[in-house]
This record gives C-alpha cells, sequence and structure tokens, in this order.
C-alpha cells in the first residue's frame, strides 16, 4: 500500500493520516495502529476527522479483518417514510419565503 511506504517514509500528520484512512477505507485500519498512536500523541492542529479516525482504529480492536457493515436494505415504503420524515425536518428547520408556482405553457 503506497500509504504505508509514505508514512514510513515521512512520519508526519498529514502522512500518518493518508495511512490511517486508506486502511481504514479497505477494512484493515488494525495496520495503521502506530501512525493513530502517531497522531493522537501529536501536539499539532489536526482535523477532528483525522482525530476521531485514529481513535476508532485503535479502540475498534473488534473489527480486525472486518470491513465496514453494509447499511441496512430498505423496503420501498421505509425508503418513502425516511425521505418523508427528512424533508418535514428540512422545511420545518429552514422556512420557505415564497412558494414556487407552476404553470403550465402548453396551450400558451
Amino acid at each position: 500500500m503506497k500509504a504505508k511506504l509514505d508514512w514510513e517514509a515521512n512520519r508526519s500528520v498529514p502522512f500518518a493520516g493518508d495511512f490511517i484512512g486508506a486502511a481504514y477505507a479497505i477494512g484493515e485500519g488494525y495496520v495503521a495502529k502506530e501512525a493513530a498512536e502517531f497522531v493522537l500523541k501529536a501536539q499539532s492542529a489536526i482535523s477532528k476527522a483525522v482525530r476521531d479516525l485514529a481513535s476508532l482504529v485503535l479502540h475498534d480492536q473488534s473489527s480486525v479483518g472486518r470491513s465496514l457493515k453494509d447499511p441496512p436494505i430498505l423496503n420501498i415504503d421505509d425508503r418513502r417514510l425516511r425521505i418523508r420524515k427528512l424533508r418535514a425536518s428540512h422545511c420545518a428547520s429552514s422556512p420557505v419565503t415564497h412558494s414556487p408556482t407552476w404553470t403550465s405553457h402548453a396551450n400558451t
């Protein structure tokens, strides 16, 4: 894996973050344990995403050798219900100042 070689050649936070992300993406976050420890011990400014991923790699040893689980398969009714709920929550949080008007130009 190129990211691992890059990390080994350039022991810095950016390369550690790339290696952790690449390893985790293929379901082998455990191989980046050393890089994750490096990130969490670093005193430099690190994004929350990289810090969270490093923590996940170190504390989720139960997933060694496993990839991420697939999301549940929803039937059409469950999908539609989720869409309605999302739309309702979006509309409630951002009020519309005007309503769109649809006009048909078929007879004009």
